[in-house]
């Protein structure tokens, strides 16, 4: 879904950035909410890119090594200029293996929700 908020204040957001600007072995930052527990911040390297995790949507995964578990999944993944350049999406559970959809996949679909 795609939501369009009027509000009379200004609101802060972030940035999003070319995820292929993004090389194996950068550092990212990933935010969420693991367990219930709000405003989680971890961190890890970019280990591979363009993962076919075989759903038949997305075909690019980011792979990381970031912990990103139940309930950071929609959180933002971070590069260290602070751009989103991934959405926390898989976690494979006791592997320490993690993927997040590409952001100029989000910004595709974006658009095409927009018309």
């Amino acid at each position: 879904a795609l939501l369009k908020i009027n509000s009379p204040a200004a609101l802060s957001y972030a940035d999003f950035g070319d995820s292929n600007q993004s090389r194996v072995g950068d550092q990212v930052i990933a935010i969420g909410s693991p367990f219930g527990l709000r405003g989680t911040v971890t961190n890890g390297i970019i280990s591979s890119k363009g993962r076919d995790m075989g759903n038949g949507i997305v075909t690019d995964f980011i792979q990381t090594n970031a912990a990103v578990h139940m309930g950071s999944f929609g959180g933002p993944m971070f590069n260290l200029e602070g751009k989103i350049i991934g959405i926390n999406s898989i976690h494979v559970s006791y592997s320490g293996i993690s993927f997040a959809i590409p952001s100029n996949t989000v910004l595709e679909a974006v658009e095409c929700l927009k018309k």
